[in-house]
């Protein structure tokens, strides 16, 4: 299902901070609605993966989803952190 859509993989939140990171980092965007395949390859070069090297192995693939899932908490906590502000 390598086109399937990345949403049946990754939650909104993670395909926000996904499409965040690529954009601060001034990365080449993923499509709106990336595939599976697209993701994952976005989430190998978190994990230092260099497209040249051939498919992404495992351990970059964890590396890479280890840092997405980081740069989700950190998401997660600055829109907690502006509703609280907003709140007040």
């Amino acid at each position: 299902m390598p086109d399937a859509p990345a949403s049946l993989a990754l939650t909104p939140l993670q395909l926000r901070a996904l499409h965040g990171y690529r954009r601060k980092k001034e990365q080449p965007p993923l499509p709106p609605l990336p595939s599976v395949t697209e993701a994952m390859l976005a989430i190998a070069q978190l994990g230092g993966h260099i497209a040249n090297n051939g498919p992404p192995g495992w351990i970059v693939l964890g590396r890479g989803l280890d840092r997405l899932l980081d740069i989700e908490l950190g998401l997660a906590i600055a829109l907690e952190t502006l509703q609280v502000a907003g709140e007040m």
